[in-house]
C-alpha cells in the first residue's frame, strides 16, 4: 500500500485511509455524496466532516483470525 493523490480516490462510499494537509490524521473515512450541500465530501464516522485531504490509501485486509 502506498499513498495516492486524492484525485484518484474512490467516491463510491467505500472506507479508506485519508491524509490531510491541515490536520494530524490519518483518518478512516468514506465519501458521502450527500454531504456539503449536495456536493459531497469526506466524512469520518466519529467526527463528521474533516480536513482538506491530499492523499489516500485503501484499508489493509482484516486479520485472518482473532485471538
Amino acid at each position: 500500500m502506498t499513498w495516492q493523490p486524492i484525485s484518484t480516490a474512490p467516491r463510491d462510499g467505500v472506507s479508506l485511509i485519508l491524509a490531510c494537509a491541515d490536520d494530524v490524521g490519518p483518518y478512516i473515512v468514506y465519501f458521502d455524496r450527500f454531504n456539503e450541500g449536495g456536493k459531497g465530501g469526506w466524512r469520518d464516522s466519529a467526527f463528521g466532516d474533516i480536513c482538506h485531504p491530499t492523499h489516500w490509501m485503501p484499508l489493509p485486509d482484516p486479520p485472518k483470525e482473532t485471538a
